[in-house]
């Protein structure tokens, strides 16, 4: 009974620790420096630490593990199963980063590359390659606001923290108990100030019956706002709120303020160019006036209604 254990044993511990386990080489370099170079390879293999939650050995130990071994060999040698080979150009105005991942076991490669603005970006672009290499997606799949390259952003024109003015427009449904009102039509100029999570917006524009047999809500509107994204990637979903004040009527001229929520949908967020669509509620604070029906000549009656906002809008932001 022992003898079998054993010779199980003798065949399970070799393959378990070449089960996991990534070693990067250093990487070779055009026009960088070897302290560059390093310094480079450490941050790729702290992207593939983040990445994979596998044992990852840096360039220093690997480089000093070869003496004349093959990459396979002195990945098996120290543990693992994974090696990383990368490739650094730098040019005048652009570089790139190539990398590839391979099975020491089974020969399994996996090739990513994305250019580079300068060796800043060498840390966002060794997240990016990293994710897409452990996880074999592209590139272009796993960008976000974080990860946008200096390269990136001349060809994309995105940057981490950007002002951005756009268009939005939508429908709204204006409920009150008791009364019906013509939809409305809403269009705004919106400012909106973004960092990785959130953006502050401040807009302005106006509010339009859409015509029909029932009064409608008609406004010049401000809105002041501020929205959290729930994710930092290229399609980004957010919740937010502000306030409204608005000069306006329903069939009498006055001041309004409304409170309002927003759940929302940015698509293509890094980049200059992205959409947003939104789902909107407004609770007016302030009655507006509606006169209550009566015979000719007879003097006008005014009830005061707060009507609930209720709409969905798309705009465009640059």
């Amino acid at each position: 009974m022992l003898r079998p254990l054993l010779t199980l044993a003798l065949l399970v511990v070799p393959a378990l620790a070449h089960a996991g386990g990534i070693v990067v080489f250093p990487p070779s370099a055009t026009n960088v420096t070897p302290p560059e170079a390093m310094a480079a390879g450490s941050l790729m293999a702290d992207a593939f630490r983040n990445a994979s939650s596998q044992k990852v050995v840096g360039p220093q130990e690997a480089q000093q593990a070869m003496a004349g071994q093959s990459p396979e060999q002195v990945t098996q040698s120290l543990g693992c199963e994974w090696y990383v080979e990368s490739s650094i150009v730098r040019l005048d105005r652009t570089g790139q980063l190539s990398a590839d991942l391979v099975n020491a076991n089974t020969g399994e490669r996996r090739h990513r590359q994305i250019p580079l603005g300068s060796l800043d970006d060498m840390s966002p672009a060794s997240t990016r390659i990293a994710e897409a290499l452990w996880k074999n997606q592209q590139i272009t799949d796993n960008a976000t606001i974080d990860t946008v390259t200096d390269r990136d952003a001349q060809q994309i024109k995105r940057q981490q923290t950007d002002r951005f003015g756009g268009v939005r427009f939508g429908m709204l449904a204006n409920v009150a108990k008791g009364y019906q009102f013509d939809p409305g039509f809403e269009i705004m100029y919106d400012k909106r100030i973004e960092q990785r999570y959130w953006f502050l917006t401040i807009a302005f524009g106006g509010l339009f019956g859409t015509g029909g047999d029932h009064s409608a809500l008609k406004y010049a509107l401000l809105e002041l706002g501020a929205a959290y994204y729930l994710t930092p990637g290229d399609i980004a979903p957010y919740i937010g709120g502000g306030l409204s004040p608005r000069l306006g009527s329903i069939d009498k001229s006055g001041f309004g303020l409304a409170p309002y929520a927003m759940l929302g949908v940015c698509l293509g967020r890094t980049s200059t160019a992205h959409f947003n669509v939104e789902l909107r509620a407004a609770q007016n604070v302030i009655g507006l006036d509606v006169a209550q029906p009566h015979p000719p000549g007879a003097d006008t009656i005014y009830n005061k209604v707060y009507p609930t906002e209720l709409g969905g809008f798309v705009g465009i932001w640059w």
